[in-house]
């Protein structure tokens, strides 16, 4: 009777449809003595101008096979150093992004200002188009936000994303499958799909869809990494492409860390 929210599960339901019910076990203990280690130490969160964060730790590519396995062994695990940084994220970001986040049209103005072309005329084009599909109000709030958002660093755009998710998910039917349609417009107004646009959609539709269209995707569950070897190897192609500075290089580091988690 005194409860005021409704129980774990139906919250983690709610956000995502396809939870099979199961908590993964977390060793509080062991997060927090590598805590303690590494508490004095100097958190970069670079490596080679790339952030990467996994399992808590900030993981640079010269690790140890004890680092790694502690590493792969709590990949999806949401840990303390997770949420500090996710709260740190959130608070460094401009107030008018985040009261954007919070308004189901605003949001998909915040989605659109991260797809917008850095050259002049062609976000000049962008946007007129964007007011034809979208109307007068949402090209003006796109306009306004992307000075902020082109200013964000790029690995913050994701969490954005993330951030917005909510608010998304409050649009109606026809709203949300004008924003469908345009965020796919505006992903291809360029003639070329980058991997954060890719990503972006993808994140877009996993969370959303099913929300909006009866129809729902069946769920699929592996239990072994082999029947994803060649989607695997497509997205460590993806990736490797992404470093600029030596491709094959990339991909053989990635390929390394691949055969060690098999």
């Amino acid at each position: 009777m005194m409860s005021t929210h409704p129980p774990l599960e139906d919250r983690i339901h709610a956000i995502d449809q396809t939870w099979n019910g199961k908590f993964p076990r977390v060793d509080t203990k062991e997060i927090q003595a590598e805590a303690a280690k590494h508490a004095k130490e100097p958190r970069a969160i670079f490596a080679d101008g790339k952030m990467i964060i996994l399992g808590g730790m900030m993981a640079q590519q010269s690790q140890s096979p004890a680092v790694k396995k502690y590493v792969l062994s709590s990949v999806g695990t949401a840990t303390p150093l997770h949420l500090k940084y996710a709260e740190q994220l959130r608070e460094s970001l401009p107030d008018n992004i985040k009261a954007a986040a919070r308004e189901p049209l605003d949001a998909t103005a915040l989605v659109y200002a991260m797809l917008l072309s850095c050259d002049d005329n062609q976000r000049t084009q962008q946007l007129a188009e964007l007011e034809k599909r979208a109307g007068i109000t949402i090209r003006e709030k796109t306009d306004t936000l992307f000075p902020d958002v082109s200013k964000i660093a790029a690995h913050a755009h994701l969490p954005m994303v993330n951030l917005a998710l909510g608010a998304l998910k409050q649009l109606t039917c026809e709203q949300y499958d004008n924003f469908s349609q345009t965020l796919d417009w505006l992903v291809n107004s360029d003639g070329k799909i980058e991997l954060f646009e890719f990503v972006l959609q993808k994140i877009v539709q996993r969370n959303l869809d099913s929300q909006f269209h009866s129809a729902r995707k069946p769920v699929v569950q592996y239990y072994s990494i082999k029947p994803l070897v060649p989607d695997c190897a497509v997205l460590l192609s993806a990736l490797a492409c992404s470093d600029t500075k030596d491709s094959q290089a990339a991909f053989g580091r990635r390929r390394a860390v691949f055969a060690f988690a098999r």
